[in-house]
């Protein structure tokens, strides 16, 4: 295994991506450190938590994130850190700078003082495209729509920048929208299944908007590869399953998973398609032919195991619906 005794830095491990690239990680036989902000509950970090080294560090404190990485030494950084608000406000930009490009600048600052390291993984997103031409090419410039979209490419550019002239072995992974167990019910999949098992009825807008869906776990897989490859330096990924879904099918594969026991309100919340992205996936040629990664797990397959896990641990994980 390409990862195994390695020594790997996971930001944001707390977070739900994060959560399952650090666990991934200790699978491949890594030496894993996470930072976990003072005050944030590490509930998705259970069961990895016995395996892993924590570092309770402010990311926006430049001496902290320093003394972190001169202890941890990391040979391999995933940072997966990030503060998400997906409100059009640019009264927002201000905090969200703090959060998603500070801290990135910071530990790229310490990343090349570190005399191990062979890859630093930057998580991008697929938000950065906005409303571009579909699907979305690494090539085509990017259209942020929200302060994190616009904080998110700030870092992106930040990291390539750095590999670029400071020699920063840095790429950009921008996943699309990813679900599997251990998410909030922010997100559509999770909402939806929330909806399923406790109040029966679901609203949506009309589900003409189309979104690529990625499980987890090929997430995370896509991450370990990419800290593993050479010859990517300075790389934007897109990682996704590069299939156009709109959100009304998704919604009637979910009902199906529960026996069409609930009632989805199709048009009962707005959807303004001079706002809205109403088409959203990914072209991921490049990830095939430079990392070797495809998603393996297919929508149906993925929805039924989600699924599966939501109606087993809803009960045990009191965070889930938070």
């Amino acid at each position: 295994m390409p990862l195994r005794d390695r020594r790997i830095l996971v930001t944001g491990a707390t977070g739900f991506i994060g959560s399952h690239v650090a666990r991934a990680c200790v699978r491949e036989g890594a030496t894993v450190a996470c930072t976990i902000r003072e005050g944030t509950d590490p509930w998705r970090l259970l069961e990895a938590l016995p395996a892993v080294a924590r570092y309770n560090v402010n990311l926006e404190d430049q001496a902290a994130v320093t003394d972190m990485v001169e202890s941890f030494r990391p040979h391999i950084i995933m940072h997966l850190a990030a503060r998400i608000n997906r409100t059009r406000d640019l009264g927002l930009h201000e905090t969200q700078h703090a959060a998603n490009v500070r801290s990135t600048l910071y530990l790229v600052r310490a990343a090349l003082k570190c005399p191990d390291l062979t890859r630093f993984v930057y998580t991008g997103t697929i938000e950065e495209y906005g409303r571009g031409e579909v699907p979305f090419k690494e090539i085509q410039r990017e259209e942020p729509i929200t302060p994190y979209s616009l904080t998110k490419h700030e870092g992106a550019r930040l990291v390539l920048y750095a590999s670029g002239e400071q020699g920063l072995p840095g790429v950009v992974l921008r996943p699309s929208l990813t679900y599997g167990p251990l998410q909030s019910d922010r997100m559509f999949i999770p909402d939806f299944i929330r909806c399923a098992l406790t109040t029966k009825v679901f609203d949506m807008s009309p589900g003409d908007q189309t979104r690529d869906f990625l499980h987890v776990d090929d997430a995370a897989r896509a991450y370990c590869m990419a800290a593993a490859a050479e010859g990517i330096n300075g790389e934007i990924f897109n990682i996704a399953t590069g299939i156009e879904m709109k959100l009304k099918h998704v919604a009637e594969r979910l009902r199906a998973e529960f026996d069409n026991d609930i009632i989805v309100n199709y048009g009962a919340r707005p959807c303004n398609p001079q706002v809205e992205t109403m088409r959203c996936f990914m072209d991921i040629s490049k990830a095939r032919e430079r990392l070797g990664w495809e998603p393996k797990i297919d929508l149906a397959t993925g929805l039924k195991q989600t699924v599966r896990w939501y109606r087993d641990h809803a009960s045990i994980y009191e965070h889930i619906w938070n």
